[in-house]
C-alpha cells in the first residue's frame, strides 16, 4: 500500500522502477532501526520515513531562502536555511569536485532524529548510547560530508 508514495517521495532517481535502492535502505538502515517497536517491520520503517519526509518539506525550505536547483551556493547558505527553519543542522553530503574543479555537487541532505523522532543536530556526536555509528560508502555514489570551504552546486533532478 506504500508503493505509490515510495515511487513519488523516495524514488531511486538513478535506476527508476528498481526496488534495489529500497532493499538497500532496509538492509542498511531499517534492520538496525527495527530494534525500536515503532520501526520493527518494513512497512513501519518506510511509513515513518515518508511521514518524516513530508514533515520536513526540504524543497520549500530551500526555495524560501532563494536556494534553487541549477545554481551554486555556499555550503553555509544551505545549512543556515535549515538552521533558521528547524533550529538544527543537517548533514550535507556531496559528490567530490571533478578533477580541477573547485565546486562540489549536492548529493544528499541527511536529518537526524532521536529515538522518539525529535529532530537533532547531525553533528552531536560519533557515539550514541555506546553504539558507534558505522560510516560506510553510499549506495551508488561516493558521497562525503561537504567541504565548507568549497562552493556547492545544487543540481536539478533532470541532471541526476
Amino acid at each position: 500500500d506504500l508503493l505509490a508514495e515510495m515511487n513519488k517521495w523516495w524514488p531511486d532517481v538513478l535506476h527508476p522502477n528498481c526496488s534495489d535502492f529500497w532493499k538497500h535502505e532496509w538492509i542498511k538502515h531499517g534492520t538496525c532501526a527495527a530494534s525500536l517497536s515503532s520501526l520493527n517491520s518494513q512497512h513501519k520503517y518506510f511509513s515513518k520515513g515518508l511521514e518524516l519526509y513530508s514533515r520536513l518539506d526540504l524543497n520549500s525550505v530551500l526555495e524560501k531562502f532563494g536556494i534553487r536547483p541549477s545554481k551554486t551556493y555556499l555550503v553555509k547558505d544551505i545549512k543556515d536555511a535549515f538552521l533558521k527553519t528547524y533550529s538544527i543542522e543537517p548533514k550535507i553530503q556531496c559528490l567530490p569536485p571533478q578533477q580541477s574543479e573547485e565546486i562540489q555537487t549536492l548529493g544528499q541532505i541527511e536529518f537526524c532524529f532521536t529515538k522518539d523522532f525529535q529532530m537533532e543536530n547531525c553533528t552531536v556526536t560519533e557515539e550514541i548510547e555506546g553504539n558507534l555509528l558505522i560510516k560506510t560508502k553510499s549506495y551508488y555514489l561516493p558521497l562525503h560530508v561537504c567541504d565548507d570551504t568549497l562552493n556547492i552546486y545544487y543540481p536539478s533532478v533532470e541532471l541526476i
